[in-house]
């Protein structure tokens, strides 16, 4: 197993910015590159760390009120 390529970073942060599932996500990286090694940990832990990024010292509450979430 190996690290997530820089391009399927990119990919997996556009589409979390779309809502899409981290399975959905998943598949689609797995149909783009047939050989991917890549799991759902290292989706999940890509969307986090571009999350984290987003929202620096927020709570989540802040920063569903600047977003326009619930």
């Amino acid at each position: 197993m190996g690290r997530i390529k820089e391009e399927d970073k990119e990919r997996v942060v556009g589409m979390t910015k779309s809502l899409v599932l981290p399975r959905n996500i998943l598949t689609d990286l797995k149909q783009k590159n047939k050989e991917s090694l890549t799991n759902i940990k290292q989706v999940y832990n890509t969307r986090t760390r571009w999350l984290k990024g987003i929202r620096g010292d927020k709570t989540d509450a802040i920063l569903d009120f600047e977003v326009g979430g619930a």
